[in-house]
């Protein structure tokens, strides 16, 4: 079996078991997107050249604050995202699918997906 058609296998079954696909998407390029455009390209120059004039080096520490803070920020939103995707997709729970329910059991049942 070829790699390709390994990885296109493996590409369906996540995406076909992962619920909200584009949200783990989401979530892996907020954390990886924002390190691999901006702190690790000016890490490798800064270790690379390290006599760097001062001006060129305070430049590249603010492009690695700016790269972590996308990442961070982003990587909030989506969690957020992630977390009220879920709260509003939830499975509800019916008194008729659950046998010796009453009135009590549907609030507890109710109480545990808050």
């Amino acid at each position: 079996v070829s790699t390709q058609s390994t990885g296109c296998v493996l590409t369906l079954v996540v995406a076909a078991t992962i619920p909200y696909f584009s949200l783990f998407m989401s979530l892996i390029g907020n954390l990886g997107g924002a390190c691999l455009m901006f702190v690790f390209p000016t890490v490798f120059y800064m270790r690379t050249h390290p006599d760097s004039h001062i001006v060129r080096r305070v430049f590249h520490g603010l492009l690695i604050f700016v790269g972590v803070a996308a990442a961070i920020v982003g990587t909030y939103i989506t969690i957020q995202t992630i977390i009220e995707t879920f709260r509003h997709d939830r499975p509800h729970v019916h008194c008729a699918d659950v046998p010796l329910c009453n009135n009590s059991t549907m609030m507890e049942l109710s109480l545990i997906h808050i």
